[in-house]
């Protein structure tokens, strides 16, 4: 028997498509693959699914009936961040592709497709997904043995740094922290947390280039349903998940404008908003952020707010 080509090991999907004949192709061609499917005809259907099991890869028709898939799609990736979101439509036109992958799906699949253009398509969002789990496993490793050797140097300008790092720590000031790619910025944001007077609140990382441009402020502030398309539930930001806290933003450079402008706001009265919501919410958070971009430079391009840069 041929190997299967996803690592032998199972994965979960979930086929949301109105038409069951190609549910149950797409079912065929993934169970071959090792694949535990569940389908639904419905958008409604594929938030129940959602709420009741985890998915490694969604399989998403961009018409649902007389419904775009893509008004689930933002609230599918909200519930289920982890999840590729393949779109799956015989309208395969390059707006809508662009459109699909502007609202965070990872591959588009044009009908007819044949069986390889499937296990393809699948190979690569669970290859993904087993990576981003490896990292996640690696980087909880990391933070159960990192101690204070971590740390330790007979370098004299390293010691005098390492001075000025636990005065910022012990402070409930918000830190900037500059640097090249792989030059330590987390492991130093979660060092300066462990001397902080917050050394047992929550770690909340965001990764902000990872972010889809339209639900920046989302994801960091939470919304009200209804507040845009998808959004079919209160949701909790990445600050209020943070309370009492450190929230440690990873390349702030990279939020949009409408982002940063929320985030200035909260850090000079820690107030916010969820998006679509006038009711007034406050946090007791501190805020680390890091980058590896020139912000003066981002400033002069209109790119960064000048008055959160300093």
């Amino acid at each position: 028997m041929t190997p299967s080509v996803i690592d032998q090991s199972a994965f979960s999907a979930l086929v949301v498509d109105d038409d069951p004949a190609i549910r149950q192709s797409l079912r065929l061609c993934l169970e071959a693959e090792q694949g535990r499917v569940q389908q639904t005809g419905t958008s409604a259907g594929a938030l129940d699914a959602l709420d009741r099991s985890r998915f490694d890869v969604v399989f998403l028709d961009l018409w649902l009936g007389s419904e775009s898939g893509l008004t689930v799609l933002p609230e599918i990736l909200r519930r289920q961040p982890g999840a590729g979101v393949i779109v799956v439509t015989a309208y395969a036109t390059y707006e809508s592709a662009v459109e699909a992958m502007k609202l965070g799906a990872v591959d588009y699949l044009p009908k007819p497709f044949t069986p390889e253009q499937v296990r393809k398509a699948a190979r690569r969002v669970v290859t993904a997904s087993v990576l981003r789990r490896r990292l996640t496993e690696l980087q909880d490793r990391l933070d159960q043995t990192e101690g204070e050797s971590t740390f330790e140097t007979c370098s004299p300008r390293y010691a005098t740094f390492l001075q000025t790092a636990l005065r910022a720590a012990a402070s409930d000031a918000v830190l900037l922290i500059r640097g090249e790619s792989g030059t330590g910025k987390t492991l130093l944001a979660r060092w300066l947390r462990r001397h902080s007077r917050r050394p047992d609140g929550p770690f909340v990382t965001v990764h902000c280039p990872m972010l889809a441009n339209e639900l920046m402020s989302s994801v960091l502030f939470g919304h009200k349903k209804g507040a845009f398309t998808g959004a079919v539930t209160d949701a909790v930001g990445k600050v209020e998940e943070a309370e009492g806290g450190t929230l440690f933003l990873d390349e702030v450079g990279d939020l949009n404008a409408d982002a940063q402008a929320r985030l200035l706001r909260f850090l000079n009265d820690r107030t916010y908003e969820r998006v679509g919501e006038a009711r007034e919410r406050r946090a007791d958070v501190r805020l680390i952020a890091a980058t590896n971009r020139a912000l003066e430079e981002d400033v002069r391009q209109g790119r960064f707010r000048e008055d959160l840069f300093f």
